[in-house]
């Protein structure tokens, strides 16, 4: 069995292993995203409203302190605490606002209306409160604390841009107020607050962190088990199968798939290792068959169809003294010889282009479609006979002619056989050729005249044959010069 052409090895990222390995870091890395971002925002979400709830405690205790000292008439103190709460970093800012957007404590407005409706107390003039805000800035503070005087509810806004939480609560007008501002609105004004949530985002920050790492440590982890599990249980097998196939395809029928499974990769394995056994069997099979009966089953050509062949020759070569030599020898060595001979006659047949199309006993039958190539093989089989040493010679009888070609045989047995006039008559001139001889027809010789010196022996009678025939035995063959 010839071995088949050498298959490209295939690179690793070509490979089904790194296909899978691939496939496996796609899922955990999709998956991982998705985990990742559902519990950084989860957390994120859990974090922030920790932060708010606990800063909307301490604003509304901070808002009741601050009503309570504008209340007790504590401006400057009130004022000054303001100041205080700003630098102590707590607050990014804290401001109180009159009803219209104006910043309290900014001007003299207020405290000169207090004084003026007071009877023997004055309030004296402190320092103001610097309103820095845009125009812009006022704008949005406006719509802010009209909010919250119409709905008379707090309201509170999360800044994404700057991560800051604002907070804006109503200060109530209540009597006590009105009997010293002389105004009947339900609202003085509303305390605003700004706090940062830096902290809060660098505790989301490291908690993102840490669930990146985890989820990555995760991820590698299980990467390496799958990929471990996947070529345990796909990879290596699927090796081990290809290894076998490959060592077949080089005519190593001793491959086997070494593969002792219950699954569907071990039922392959199963049925590949029956298959390398029955293309061995058909390989050895193959050796006891013509190489023409070969090709008819390759075509899967099974009909009993006979075919005509024309200018086909036909040779038969023949042990001669070969039953006396069996008497006189141990049957190994008889054996032994016998497949020698036979061998470096079926080596001629090849290299000169013929096909060996059976043995019978000691016998060789070989066809060729050249007359030259097959009186080339002849000589080939006389001197290598003799140069066995073997005290043996072959006497070869040639013919050309028409011949039939077809299956023969019973249902269950069949062989391609070549049968004919011509091949009975090639057959009779063996049987009459001496040892070392080659006898021909006058048919072939006409073939291969110019190339040899023969001598013609008239008037034989031949079996089979009802006239006396002219032959030719072979003396010499003329190279091209």
């Amino acid at each position: 069995m010839a071995a088949g052409k050498t298959v490209m090895k295939t690179g690793f990222f070509l490979s089904i292993e790194f296909r899978i390995i691939s496939l496996i870091i796609i899922v955990l890395l999709m998956t991982g995203i998705f985990m990742v971002y559902f519990m950084y925002y989860t957390q994120r979400s859990n974090l922030i409203a920790s932060a708010e709830r606990g800063l909307n405690l301490n604003t509304e205790t901070l808002s009741a302190v601050l009503r309570n000292m504008m209340l007790d008439g504590r401006a400057p103190l009130l004022v000054k605490s303001l100041g205080e709460l700003r630098d102590s970093g707590i607050y990014k800012d804290i401001s109180i606002f009159r009803i219209n957007g104006k910043l309290a404590f900014s001007d003299y407005k207020t405290l000169d209306n207090v004084n003026s409706r007071q009877k023997g107390i004055h309030f004296e003039k402190t320092p103001r409160i610097a309103d820095r805000r845009s125009p812009e800035e006022f704008e949005n503070t406006v719509k802010k604390v009209g909010y919250v005087i119409d709905k008379g509810s707090v309201r509170h806004d999360f800044l994404e841009k700057t991560r800051e939480l604002e907070y804006y609560y109503p200060v109530l007008n209540l009597e006590e107020c009105m009997r010293c501002h002389g105004s009947e609105f339900s609202y003085r004004g509303v305390i605003g607050y700004r706090l940062s949530l830096a902290d809060t985002y660098s505790q989301i920050f490291m908690a993102g962190n840490v669930i990146i790492l985890f989820f990555s440590s995760v991820a590698l982890f299980l990467i390496l088990i799958l990929a471990a599990i996947f070529r345990s249980l796909i990879i290596n097998p699927v090796k081990k199968i290809g290894k076998a196939v490959e060592l077949l395809g080089n005519g190593d029928f001793t491959a086997r798939c070494d593969l002792k499974r219950r699954d569907e990769l071990g039922n392959l394995a199963g049925r590949i290792n029956i298959m390398i056994k029955g293309l061995e069997e058909r390989f050895k099979l193959s050796k006891y068959v013509s190489g023409s009966t070969r090709t008819q089953v390759e075509r899967g050509d099974e009909t009993n169809e006979i075919r005509r062949r024309e200018n086909i020759i036909v040779l038969f070569s023949d042990v001669r003294g070969f039953t006396s030599y069996t008497e006189s020898h141990k049957p190994e060595e008889v054996i032994e010889n016998l497949n020698s001979i036979l061998q470096i006659q079926a080596e001629a047949v090849e290299e000169c282009g013929g096909d060996v199309d059976k043995f019978v006993g000691d016998e060789v039958m070989a066809v060729f479609e050249d007359s030259r190539t097959a009186l080339e093989c002849a000589f080939k089989m006389i001197d290598r006979v003799r140069m066995l040493g073997l005290g043996l010679e072959v006497g070869i009888g040639i013919n050309s002619g028409e011949v039939l070609t077809g299956n023969i045989g019973s249902k269950n047995r069949r062989e391609f056989a070549v049968i004919g006039d011509t091949v009975n008559l090639a057959s009779r001139l063996c049987g009459l050729a001496k040892p070392g001889t080659i006898l021909t027809t006058e048919n072939y010789y006409r073939k291969v005249a110019a190339l040899v010196e023969a001598d013609i022996l008239e008037g034989q009678r031949i079996k089979g044959k009802k006239d006396l025939q002219d032959i030719y035995r072979i003396k010499r063959f003329i190279p091209e010069i």
